[in-house]
């Protein structure tokens, strides 16, 4: 089985997040994190809250909701890693160093970042990967597109609430525009069910 550090960059873009926990509840990887990278996603969730114009309060609780909801869904995520071992070398950000200590605790196969330059190769076990979610999420969906596509049910039987309901055709055409998950998208379109629309890529 596929273990993912999902790094806080990776899971900051609310839509992005929704795709890889959705395909992490269908079970094509376990998904794992640290204290530390939840802290920094409630830290900028909190922030482009109110950017957007919600007051700090309301802020502070969709970010504890956001974070109590996602420690409910995978008790067994967070990893704690006092005892590992750090990094072969020094990382290019000192900061960054929490990331692969956590992957190493949870025994993880991958992380998944979309700052590959922070985590040279060098310096990272032999085992373990790093990728970006495009690469990640292609990866899973050659493997098993049924999931992918109950994934995107999953996320179509759910929106509505802040914004317009979509199809999983058209969750599956945001991602591809908004992430540049092209390679992803016009795979699953190859192996659309019979009961979803066909997409407009």
């Amino acid at each position: 089985m596929i273990r993912a550090i999902l790094d806080t960059c990776v899971l900051w873009p609310s839509r992005q997040r929704d795709f890889l926990l959705s395909l992490a509840i269908e079970s094509t990887f376990e998904p794992l994190w640290s204290s530390s990278i939840l802290d920094e996603l409630a830290y900028e969730t909190r922030q482009k809250l109110q950017r957007s114009g919600v007051t700090i309060t309301q802020a502070e609780l969709d970010s504890a909701k956001l974070l109590a909801e996602m420690r409910r869904t995978f008790p067994e995520a967070e990893c704690r890693y006092f005892d590992a071992a750090p990094p072969r070398r020094r990382l290019p950000d000192a900061g960054d160093d929490h990331v692969v200590e956590a992957a190493i605790a949870g025994s993880a196969t991958h992380i998944v970042t979309n700052n590959l330059k922070d985590f040279p190769p060098d310096a990272m076990p032999d085992s373990l990967q790093i990728v970006t979610p495009s690469d990640f999420v292609t990866d899973i969906g050659l493997r098993d597109s049924n999931a992918c596509w109950r994934a995107l049910e999953e996320m179509a039987s759910r929106s509505g609430e802040r914004g317009p309901k979509q199809s999983p055709a058209e969750i599956l055409e945001g991602l591809a525009r908004v992430y540049k998950w092209t390679a992803l998208a016009e795979f699953l379109v190859t192996q659309l069910p019979d009961r979803i629309r066909r997409p407009i890529l």
